[in-house]
């Protein structure tokens, strides 16, 4: 019975995750996506990879390493969290 209810909640947990918003940005350049709401925090998957910065309702984003990816958690105070994939190329 416990199993059944922990593979249920995982199952659920699953389903309504945030949605992953593909972002491709170029080495040596920098992208900024804007907000509504100024972010609360953001993590990084791999912080060796990419450089991020908060500014206002804006996070600054430069790829540090060619071809590299990683996912990014953007957290607010009253909307919904969001979750990017960035992948830097050429």
């Amino acid at each position: 019975m416990w199993l059944k209810f922990l593979l249920i909640q995982s199952a659920f947990a699953a389903s309504i995750g945030p949605v992953a918003f593909p972002v491709i940005l170029k080495e040596g350049f920098s992208t900024i996506l804007e907000f509504e709401e100024a972010p609360t925090q953001v993590v990084l998957g791999d912080a060796n990879v990419f450089q991020v910065e908060k500014l206002n309702k804006s996070i600054v984003i430069k790829p540090l390493v060619p071809y590299a990816t990683t996912n990014m958690f953007v957290y607010f105070k009253t909307k919904d969290s969001r979750l990017f994939i960035l992948s830097a190329s050429e």
